[in-house]
């Protein structure tokens, strides 16, 4: 059944790709990105990383002070489960499965994104069902987008020498693209398999040990909040990244910023 819906989507992008102003379409259908991959390999973090556009030009969203990472948490036995997290002891954590977090602002959409958003403004429109049911069938398609993608999508040139200046969210071009460009790529796919768009938002985060900012696809689900990353091919939920979380989209297009005291860093 899976592979039949997943194959359907492929015909339909197939069929829609036309004009260079259906980026998507286009990808998806000359990349083939939708077939399932059952032996997907696993790219090496940390040469991905090293490659990474978001390392060598992104700027976070908000400003982090990573010259004086946090020893203490501001939110009551956060830094005691996020050690737990972080060091892989998955059994060993009082976290929530939904990723509740104490939010410090909310504030209008920044400007990469709203470029992006005037481009493809039923892409942005997140109102509808907030949350996926996750059975088997839906993890089983989150886990062969996440993973699918990750392997047509190579992360290269930089926005400056794809667009001419840094920081342009857009739609992989030519199989290249960087973190933010997969995430909202991969949203648009699942949207195409039949996943809510309202339960799928972007997140800025920063790597607890490497430092870089990066964009992730989180995913609200019944069981939890699950984060899909072009580094990892494994769906997980969030506190099982290796991330701080900065801020995350919400469903009316604004964005909230998280404290950033309750974050620890290696």
């Amino acid at each position: 059944m899976l592979r039949v819906a997943m194959s359907a989507a492929v015909a339909l992008v197939s069929a829609s790709a036309t004009a260079d102003s259906q980026p998507y379409e286009r990808f998806a259908s000359q990349t083939g990105v939708g077939q399932p991959h059952y032996h997907c390999k696993i790219k090496d973090s940390r040469a991905r990383i090293q490659d990474s556009a978001c390392l060598a030009n992104g700027r976070p969203f908000f400003e982090a002070n990573h010259d004086n990472p946090l020893n203490s948490s501001a939110w009551h036995g956060f830094g005691r489960s996020q050690s737990a997290s972080a060091t892989g002891d998955r059994g060993n954590h009082t976290l929530p499965r939904r990723m509740v977090l104490p939010v410090v602002e909310i504030r209008d959409v920044f400007e990469p994104y709203a470029s992006y958003c005037r481009r493809y403004p039923g892409h942005c429109d997140l109102s509808g069902a907030g949350v996926l049911e996750l059975n088997p069938d839906s993890i089983r398609s989150l886990e062969l987008a996440n993973s699918s993608v990750n392997l047509a999508i190579n992360i290269g040139a930089s926005d400056r020498d794809l667009y001419g200046h840094e920081d342009y969210w857009e739609y992989p071009s030519r199989g290249i693209g960087d973190c933010e460009d997969i995430a909202l790529f991969k949203r648009e796919h699942l949207v195409r398999l039949g996943i809510p768009r309202g339960a799928m938002t972007i997140a800025l985060v920063h790597h607890r040990k490497e430092l870089f900012p990066h964009a992730v696809l989180m995913i609200e689900t019944t069981k939890g909040t699950y984060l899909l990353d072009n580094l990892e091919n494994e769906v997980v939920l969030w506190y099982e990244a290796p991330y701080n979380f900065e801020a995350r989209e919400r469903a009316g297009g604004s964005w909230e910023r998280y404290d950033q005291r309750i974050w620890k860093y290696e």
